[in-house]
């Protein structure tokens, strides 16, 4: 991991870093907290705690056949109190592997409240601004938490093509009900095409 914030009494201040150039060969398929490849870890679960204006970058996993998992950001914090994500900037993830099963997301929000406002994302798209043409899952934000949150003012891109897909692709993707999530004032765009197979391609899917 880049950075890994796991204490659970510890108040998290976490601004102006830059996390890239981070590279692995692990065929580990887990998910969530122990995905193979992330940015930032956020598991801590004391208020406040603030991840602001940090620059995620040029992160990779080689695989070439395992259904490997890379996050930009990962959030698994406590249902109240106050947890900021803002003004990051995630790009140029990159994956390998040919199983459909792989996952990437450039903010992945597990569990807790989070205000999630000015992050930019970009991925389908490498460092060198080729298509990362894998046939798997790719999310903008994933929101995978009931707990409300918001989510405001960021920019989201998802690029590149692939020649055959079955796997879908999103700008935000919501898969937990919320009573109240506020989302408004956002950009997603998802711009990432394939020429043949299933696949769809939103900028957002939620949950009723």
């Amino acid at each position: 991991y880049g950075l890994q914030l796991t204490s659970t009494g510890t108040v998290y201040t976490v601004t102006s870093n830059t996390i890239s150039n981070i590279t692995t060969g692990s065929a580990r398929t887990s998910t969530g907290a122990t995905a193979s490849i992330i940015g930032i870890n956020h598991q801590g679960t004391t208020s406040p705690t603030i991840i602001r204006q940090n620059i995620i970058h040029t992160l990779s996993n080689t695989a070439s056949t395992a259904g490997v998992v890379i996050y930009g950001i990962f959030c698994s914090g406590a249902t109240s109190g106050t947890f900021e994500l803002s003004r990051n900037f995630v790009h140029s993830l990159s994956l390998s592997t040919s199983s459909t099963s792989a996952v990437m997301e450039g903010i992945y929000i597990n569990s807790g409240l989070y205000r999630i406002f000015n992050n930019m994302v970009r991925v389908g798209i490498d460092a060198s601004g080729n298509s990362v043409s894998g046939n798997f899952s790719i999310s903008g934000i994933r929101k995978a938490t009931t707990t409300n949150n918001t989510i405001v003012f960021n920019s989201i891109f998802i690029g590149g093509s692939v020649s055959s897909s079955s796997t879908n692709t999103f700008g935000l993707r919501r898969t937990a009900v919320s009573s109240s999530d506020s989302i408004f004032n956002n950009i997603f765009v998802n711009n990432r095409s394939n020429s043949g197979g299933t696949a769809r391609h939103y900028a957002i899917s939620t949950t009723s």
